[in-house]
Parts: structure tokens; sequence; C-alpha cells
């Protein structure tokens, strides 16, 4: 009986810990890499870059930074560029957690998207991100599985 007794209570205990445990949101914005899609790219796809956020004042800004690299055929680093992209403020939740879907046109200009120029050999990329919020607090970086672009 007193076995009994002390299971449940270790269990209750437990229980209870679980509960109060700690808020998992951070001051510093959290990013994490969701997907990416198309996993080949021609001319005039639109590549989906999509990250799921959490910053715990929920005011992050519509400005990225953007890594964009590309790799030989041997797999190793050729470029590494870096930009900064001004995103559409409609499409940055004002939430404490949340999905952000960066879009590229890959050889055209597609409204809604940034441009992406075309390659001159088939060639694999990934896109690194980070995000700031409005203290200026930054994110950690993120990276997209590489995705294959084709040539013209």
């Amino acid at each position: 009986m007193k076995m009994k007794i002390v299971a449940l209570l270790l269990g209750f205990s437990i229980l209870l810990f679980m509960a109060c445990k700690k808020d998992k949101f951070t001051t510093e914005p959290q990013l994490k890499f969701k997907s990416i899609s198309p996993t080949t790219a021609i001319k005039g796809n639109i590549i989906n870059l999509n990250v799921s956020f959490t910053d715990d004042e929920g005011d992050i800004q519509d400005s990225v930074i953007l890594a964009y690299k590309r790799y030989n055929s041997s797999g190793g680093i050729l470029t590494l560029d870096t930009f900064r992209l001004k995103m559409d403020p409609n499409g940055i939740p004002v939430a404490r957690d949340g999905d952000l879907n960066v879009k590229f046109g890959y050889g055209e200009f597609i409204t809604g998207t940034f441009f992406l120029n075309l390659e001159s050999v088939d060639r694999e990329v990934s896109f690194g991100l980070i995000i700031g919020d409005k203290a200026g607090h930054r994110s950690n970086y993120v990276e997209s599985d590489k995705v294959m672009l084709k040539k013209l």
C-alpha cells in the first residue's frame, strides 16, 4: 500500500513539474527550417523556403538576412553570398510564433518573389536565413536542404 502511495505522489509531482515548466520562448527570435520546394527548379519556377519562428515579444521585423550557397560538382561550397532583404510587411505575423515563407522566382521576375539568377550549369544551392526583431536581437541561423537549379 505504501508503495502505491509513493508511486502516485511521484507521478503527481512529475506532472506538476511538467505543467509548471518554463516558457520555451526567448527574447532572441528562434528559427527552425521546415521545408523548401521544389527540390529541382527550372526557369520560371517559384522556390518556397518555409521556416517557423518563435519570439517572446512577438516583434520580428520585415527585414531578413539571406545566405545563398552555391555548391560545386563535388559538393564543396563554390560561393557564399549574403543579402539583406525586405519582406512584405503583410507577410510578417505579429505573434510570438508562426511561419515565414520566402519566395524566389528562378530566372524570371515574378510578382511577390525575390529574383534568383539562372545558373549556367545544373547547380545545387541552399538558402540560409536570419531574422531580427525591433529591439535589435538576431535569431539563430537556419539553412535549407539543398535544391537543384537547372541550367538555361
